[in-house]
């Protein structure tokens, strides 16, 4: 967006040249003493006495560059806030602890919240004013920020003591919203430790998740429709299970299910928010039909629906599901993965030159220029590209209709390719190139679960391949001399330019990494991984937990110093929060080491913080009911052991294949089907005293505490 004001020089004190964050370098050329967050900007407004503007963002948030054309790039603005406050940009995906406190205080002041988040704080660091976005000057209702500055600069002279008053009030605010939201309401209950009345929460939670379904266009609640992987989970995990567990008739509730399922995966398969043309998922639809997107790309998304997609065809056998695994794999691979790395950057801009969306829509003439007439008409049709005006700004946003037969895909497969080349020469959009731990923990997870569904057994496979390459990297590269795990990592700017670290991790990134650590240790049955993955789950009990009241904080006072206040980020949207995700693992290895309290006793603790608003709130807390059903529901472990000398990798999988075929997830339907193998001797505590019986490969399988005979006969296992 083209600005109407002169172009000024960056201020003598804007200090953010040298980030490593894309989207602070994005602000250093302002006419505006902006500096990082940090110690030394509480200091610095302590010396000045004066306020601290925060702006925080992110780099492919369209609003976020409209908001720095249209304000920050002007001297008049700058010269506003830098002679009132300190200026602070924030890059929310660089610092979670920080927005989400600031976010919170948004809310609290204004009902509602967003990006780009302006929050003003008091020297000490306690917020008292806020909003998302402001133009420059007022307009429709909206107060311009030259009048915010000026107005808030008065106020800090004149009348400090009514700002004192709102910081007061906005603190009180923000103390009660968390309780409000997730208040448990069976007080009279005790601890959460009943099977039943925990797996009541989980089945009340999956039906209020039903009755908010669209069940015309498929997902939850109307305009904008974001993606929802961790609700999409929370019902496949339920096909069968109540019929399993509780004896009843589940036959009506399981077609329900399966058709939320089907029509949102398909809605969002077929619509403009997938890119037909180079696979993955744009951020959410603005409408309520999937068709229009908001197009930035973010690997969070796209790394929990490559699982979903995974889950879903295993769970129905559609094979336009694991296309949408491949297609959704080979744009990370493409797109998003960091040259000479393990890693996956963040995320792909909204914008392409100021102009949101002009890298991904069509023409009809441009279908027809690239791919002739005959087969331009027939893409046309497909794609449904109109040829007048267009879905979008006079160009239209590709989708398909329904599900091509198969002759059409093979014409499209080629079709297809030869667009993408041509996308390829146009502007592309700007790629934030920060490895964020956490998002790489859950792409971990999504690859090694799509490789288990999708690769057929084959160590060779691309999946497997890239799942054990990004686990060498989050354990080897992104961690400090100490080997602690970092926020983030980003590749050097230039051919010698070092890589850099940010800050270190937080809840959510040593969650996710853990997790991710445990999946790929199932796939591989090579207990480094799950060494690895353990041992987060213990540096979140250390770190992170609230022993006292349950769930998880945010920062870790150890080490994020600079931090504000002690948040928790409860909710499950759009990743899952540190508290349900830690819950989960913790519970996995409540099942594996069951004789060490610690597990499941955590495990309960976080999940009785979310535990009340899970019927409230299910598409918010799907994830935390997950973690609850891995907690309580019924297990079933089959345990695999190989000889000793067995070598890892194909020869592992290829000796333990026979068993894992023998005993298809099917078979304990209702069920956890918890799965470990390995080698004899290997140090997993659920292959401790467990032996290759006559040097050949032998299963354990367990319900509970009850456990049948070993057995060396996949036949036998099967029956």
């Amino acid at each position: 967006m083209a600005s109407d004001h002169a172009t000024a020089p960056p201020h003598p004190d804007n200090q953010l040249a040298a980030a490593s964050s894309l989207y602070l370098r994005q602000h250093a050329h302002q006419p505006l003493p902006w500096r990082e967050w940090g110690a030394d900007a509480l200091a610095e407004a302590v010396r000045r006495d004066v306020p601290i503007f925060v702006s925080s963002g992110y780099s492919s948030c369209h609003w976020c560059h409209v908001m720095a054309h249209e304000s920050f790039d002007d001297p008049r603005v700058g010269a506003e806030l830098g002679e009132r406050f300190v200026c602070v940009k924030v890059d929310r995906e660089e610092r979670p602890d920080v927005d989400a406190f600031l976010l919170d205080a948004v809310q609290v002041i204004t009902g509602s919240g967003g990006w780009p988040l302006t929050a003003v704080l008091l020297p000490d660091g306690r917020p008292f004013w806020g909003g998302t976005y402001f133009p420059r000057t007022a307009r429709q209702g909206m107060p311009g920020i030259l009048d915010i500055a000026r107005g808030i600069g008065d106020a800090w002279v004149e009348r400090r003591s009514e700002i004192e008053t709102d910081a007061a009030r906005v603190e009180q605010g923000m103390t009660g919203a968390i309780a409000r939201s997730f208040a448990l309401p069976l007080a009279d209950a005790g601890e959460l430790s009943a099977q039943a009345t925990t797996l009541d929460l989980v089945r009340a939670c999956r039906a209020a998740a039903l009755d908010q379904a669209d069940m015309v266009h498929g997902g939850f609640g109307g305009a904008p429709k974001f993606p929802p992987p961790m609700t999409v989970e929370l019902l496949l995990r339920g096909l069968g299970r109540e019929q399993a567990v509780l004896g009843m008739s589940t036959k009506a509730s399981d077609h329900d299910t399966r058709e939320v399922v089907t029509r949102t995966l398909d809605a969002m398969l077929h619509g403009g928010i997938y890119d037909q043309v180079g696979g993955g998922f744009h951020r959410y639809a603005v409408d309520g039909i999937w068709l229009v997107p908001h197009f930035e790309k973010m690997l969070y998304d796209n790394a929990q629906l490559l699982r979903t997609y995974a889950l879903a065809y295993r769970a129905t056998g559609h094979a336009r599901y694991a296309r949408a695994v491949r297609e959704t794999f080979a744009f990370l691979q493409r797109d998003l993965r960091l040259e000479g790395s393990g890693a996956y950057g963040s995320a792909l801009d909204a914008d392409t030159e100021g102009v949101e969306g002009t890298t991904y829509v069509w023409t009809r003439e441009q279908l027809i220029a690239e791919l002739g007439v005959g087969d331009g008409d027939r893409a046309t049709q497909l794609l449904q590209a109109e040829e007048f005006g267009g879905n979008f700004e006079g160009s239209n946003v590709l989708s398909l209709a329904g599900e091509p037969s198969l002759a059409t895909w093979g014409w499209w497969g080629e079709a297809r390719e030869r667009l993408l080349d041509a996308r390829m020469l146009r502007p592309q959009p700007a790629f934030d190139t920060k490895a964020v731990a956490g998002w790489n923990g859950l792409l971990l997870g999504a690859l090694a679960d799509a490789w288990l569904v999708l690769g057929g057994g084959d160590a060779d496979d691309p999946l497997l391949t890239a799942a054990l390459e990004l686990a060498r990297h989050l354990r080897d590269v992104q961690v400090d001399k100490r080997g602690a795990l970092r926020r983030t990592w980003h590749p050097g700017r230039g051919a010698d330019a070092p890589p850099s670290l940010g800050a270190h991790a937080f809840a959510e990134d040593v969650a996710d990494v853990s997790w991710g650590m445990l999946r790929l240790a199932t796939a591989t049955g090579d207990v480094q991984w799950f060494t690895h993955g353990r041992a987060l789950a213990e540096q979140l009990i250390d770190e992170f937990d609230d022993a006292a009241e349950g769930g998880l904080f945010t920062a870790s006072l150890q080490v994020h110093t600079d931090t504000l206040g002690r948040h928790k980020q409860l909710g499950d949207h759009p990743v899952p929060s540190a508290t349900s995700q830690a819950a989960l693992v913790w519970a996995e290895l409540a099942h594996v080491e069951p004789l060490e309290p610690q597990w499941r006793g955590r495990s309960r603790a976080a999940l009785h913080t979310l535990a009340g608003g899970m019927p409230r709130q299910p598409t918010h807390l799907a994830y935390a009911a997950c973690a609850l059903e891995a907690l309580e529901a019924p297990s079933v472990e089959l345990v695999i052991v190989a000889p000793t000398g067995t070598e890892l990798g194909q020869p592992l999988i290829d000796a333990v294949g026979p068993m894992l075929r023998a005993a298809g997830a099917d078979l304990f339907t209702g069920f956890e089907l918890r799965i470990v193998f390995g080698r004899e001797g290997d140090a997993h505590p659920a292959l401790a005293d467990r032996t290759a019986r006559a040097g050949r490969v032998t299963a354990y399988l367990c319900q509970g505490m009850t456990c049948q005979a070993p057995t060396t006969d996949a036949d036998e296992l099967a029956a």
